[in-house]
């Protein structure tokens, strides 16, 4: 692959006794040396609610690749931002690179929300895209229509965290081909992150992880990706915000006040945008409701407190609605 993307530095955590395995050439010595690390014995799922998201090269010197010279008005690649952005249902090719390359290895691609308070809450595709009516759906099984994430391949599988309610794809990673030293997936990402009963804007990661037949954690790589209409119109906002961001400086010990004129449309107060999503039968008003009602109460189970005054009227608006229609 040309022009590739290499992701950071590898973590430096292994213990002295266990880096020397690192060439190793048996794939037994290393997988045994992991599993009775205490290190790893107290790892937990990578799909659990509280997963890590450390860069961890691990015993396998584990690396992901992206081919930014195949980049166009599908799909973008910004290296300032380290960040893709991509139309939805459109295929991406990404290369994984592991030594030794042994049997038995899976690589998992699992995606999470950036930000703390939404972090936990597993990300599901919208109402519209998770249809079975969606185009994008026929041909596939219903038990992968909540799935954000596909990949492109007869052996993919696709899991379901009943604990954490994480949704992710695992692949087996197999050998690179004659002349090269990694290995392509195809995946395609299925909904937007504008998507208002999905994502709903929310800024979202990749985890990449390199696993054994055991689920034990070999490795791990982290990939910012934006799910979008215009990949190039997002990806040149975005870089032009952060260079402006980064552009007011002040002196060491003071703050940057941002001077607003009464011509400027940040320093008054915005209306709150209101959508409206039609509804064709009883059936999509019922998931509709039961949705909001759902995150509610998912929210609240995690940060482990008692509803507001207006979280307690929307449930109870929401209960009167789904008794309605029982």
């Amino acid at each position: 692959m040309s022009d590739s993307f290499h992701c950071s530095q590898e973590s430096d955590i292994l213990p002295p006794d266990f880096k020397h395995l690192i060439n190793s050439e048996s794939y037994e010595d290393i997988i045994s040396a992991v599993e009775n690390e205490p290190f790893m014995k107290l790892m937990s799922s990578p799909t659990c609610a509280m997963l890590t998201t450390d860069e961890y090269a691990g015993p396998f010197g584990f690396e992901i690749q992206i081919d930014g010279g195949s980049s166009g008005k599908q799909w973008m690649f910004s290296y300032d931002l380290n960040k893709l952005f991509i139309n939805i249902d459109t295929a991406i090719h990404l290369g994984f690179k592991c030594e030794p390359f042994q049997s038995g290895l899976f690589v998992r691609a699992v995606p999470v929300y950036c930000e703390t308070d939404a972090f936990q809450e597993p990300i599901v595709r919208c109402l519209f895209h998770r249809a079975e009516s969606n185009p994008h759906n026929k041909g596939f099984s219903a038990d992968i229509f909540d799935h954000v994430l596909r990949i492109i391949h007869s052996d993919a599988m696709y899991d379901y965290d009943e604990s954490s309610e994480r949704r992710s794809v695992r692949v087996p990673l197999g050998h690179p081909q004659a002349g090269t030293d990694w290995v392509t997936v195809e995946f395609k990402f299925m909904c937007k992150n504008s998507c208002i009963s999905g994502m709903n804007r929310r800024p979202t990661d990749v985890i990449f992880t390199l696993e054994d037949s055991n689920l034990a954690v070999l490795g791990r790589r982290k990939m910012k990706v934006r799910i979008c209409s215009c990949p190039k119109r997002d990806k040149t906002k975005e870089e032009e915000d952060m260079k402006s961001k980064h552009g007011n400086t002040v002196p060491q010990g003071k703050r940057a006040v941002a001077h607003k004129t009464e011509d400027d449309p940040s320093s008054k107060l915005r209306k709150v945008d209101l959508f409206q999503i039609s509804l064709l039968d009883k059936e999509a008003l019922v998931d509709v409701t039961d949705y909001a009602r759902s995150r509610i109460l998912r929210k609240l189970r995690i940060e482990k407190r008692g509803a507001t005054e207006k979280e307690e009227k929307l449930l109870n608006d929401y209960e009167c609605t789904l008794q309605m229609y029982e």
